[in-house]
């Protein structure tokens, strides 16, 4: 696994959304047998706008880790490409993982 983008201005949620996204192989025998992508977004929840930048990255790789062991034990899932919240602006959505990831 390797994160290939982290988007997390300070200020927590008063400086917009924050995302995390890895790439992530699954290695069976020394040969890679499943690649994916995965990007998430937060803007912090119920909570959000009494939360740190940290804590929010926090969520979104609690998300990744959740879709990964999904993925490893489920040949058959797939990790669905998740958009950035409505509340990310124009500029930051140039900066988005998703964006990069189609890019490679």
């Amino acid at each position: 696994m390797q994160i290939t983008h982290v988007l997390g201005v300070g200020g927590g949620a008063w400086s917009g959304p924050k995302a995390t996204a890895v790439s992530a192989d699954l290695i069976e025998d020394g040969k890679v047998t499943r690649h994916t992508r995965i990007n998430r977004w937060s803007v912090g929840g119920v909570w959000g706008a009494f939360k740190g930048t940290c804590s929010i990255l926090d969520r979104t790789t609690i998300v990744i880790s959740k879709d990964l062991s999904r993925w490893v034990r489920d040949s058959s899932y797939e990790i669905k490409e998740e958009a950035p919240p409505k509340e990310a602006s124009a500029p930051t959505a140039q900066t988005d993982p998703a964006n990069s990831a189609k890019a490679e």
